[in-house]
């Protein structure tokens, strides 16, 4: 990655990149124009869809699809598109997790589906083409049978699998897990809905979602 001319660093506005990044990146000009001219052009063809989606791999295709159209903007300086990458990648991750943090937990299935979002999301690389269903059914695996227990009628306890009885527990277990498994993927489509909302923003990151100390 080599910076441009001492006379090209003049700053250069670019909505993408926040700006505590955005100094650090003085003296490459030309490839952030081209990165904002990119990321313009992927705004204009996404408001041409509805903000929602069937699932969460369509809004996940659609953020992949920028993050390409950043790599292709960026020409042959294949170390600058990364680092870029990396940079929008971190911005909604903490993003994410920040949203997820602050869903509720009330509920049966509430801890575990936090803690199956907080997996998926902290694993999640933006600019890969994953299976949610499948990323996420492993992050509820991940988190050990969930089991309703004695004291336990509003919370899960996960309990390790030696622990496991047989029998009409078993399938209880499994029902919980199915249920964390929807309920994990529907609130995966409210976090990244409101991600692909701030995209299209004028400001991507100023939509009061903070920096989650989860990263």
């Amino acid at each position: 990655m080599t910076p441009e001319p001492e006379h090209n660093s003049a700053p250069v506005w670019c909505p993408l990149i926040p700006f505590e990044d955005l100094q650090k990146l003085t003296g490459y000009r030309g490839q952030l124009e081209r990165i904002s001219q990119a990321y313009d052009d992927w705004r204009a063809s996404m408001r041409g869809h509805a903000n929602t989606a069937p699932d969460a791999g369509v809004f996940l295709d659609r953020i992949r699809m920028l993050l390409i159209a950043i790599g292709i903007a960026c020409g042959g300086d294949r170390t600058f598109a990364e680092r870029v990458q990396s940079i929008v990648g971190e911005q909604l991750k903490h993003g994410a997790l920040s949203l997820v943090s602050r869903l509720g937990d009330e509920s049966l299935t509430g801890p575990a589906v936090k803690q199956a979002l907080m997996h998926f999301f902290k694993r999640l690389r933006f600019n890969r083409d994953v299976s949610p269903v499948e990323e996420i059914e492993e992050a509820v695996k991940s988190l050990g049978p969930v089991t309703r227990t004695a004291g336990s009628s509003s919370r899960e306890r996960y309990d390790p699998p030696l622990s496991q009885n047989f029998g009409s527990r078993m399938d209880e277990t499994g029902v919980l897990n199915e249920k964390v498994i929807s309920a994990a993927l529907a609130e995966s489509v409210r976090v990244l809905k409101q991600l692909f909302a701030g995209l299209l923003s004028p400001d991507p990151w100023g939509l009061n979602i903070e920096k989650s100390d989860e990263g």
